[in-house]
């Protein structure tokens, strides 16, 4: 968390102090402290890896279980993402892309890709099933059968 203020800090001081040609390679420095020092806060305070989730809706009681240190690392990622994505391809001229831009356009890139992929690899883990009574049903094999049943009675 301290090394991304530190980053943003030194980015703002050098690029108050000096005089910079190429605007996005700050910017790109501000971007990756803003992105690290979420990180940071997000490891600092320990949120569970999990996080149970009730909910009553009409007199329904649906409970269900959110992985939430995943999701707040998704949203951090893609809105650093997105948001490098845009700068990068406003700043600096239409007909020529400085070097800074090029490296913050791959890097915002592949922080989505990685995002993506991370996303994705862990929607199997939390295979879990709802009965119309809003009880939480895990799949075993006797759901199973009576599920097949089920739908062999229905056809």
């Amino acid at each position: 968390m301290f090394i991304g203020a530190n980053i943003i800090a030194m980015a703002v001081l050098v690029w108050i102090t000096t005089y910079i040609h190429e605007i996005a390679g700050p910017i790109l420095w501000i971007l990756i402290g803003i992105f690290v020092f979420f990180h940071g806060l997000i490891a600092y305070f320990q949120q569970p890896e999990i996080y149970s989730l009730e909910i009553v809706l009409n007199g329904t009681r649906s409970a269900s279980i959110l992985p939430l240190r995943h999701i707040l690392v998704c949203m951090t990622n893609t809105i650093c993402g997105i948001t490098g994505i845009i700068t990068m391809c406003k700043l600096g001229p239409y007909y020529w892309w400085p070097a800074w831009n090029k490296i913050g356009l791959v890097l915002s890139i592949l922080t989505l890709l990685a995002t993506l992929i991370s996303a994705l690899a862990s929607h199997p883990k939390t295979s879990q099933y709802f009965n119309y009574h809003g009880e939480n049903i895990k799949e075993t094999a006797e759901f199973k059968k009576r599920r097949r049943k089920k739908h062999s009675l229905a056809n």
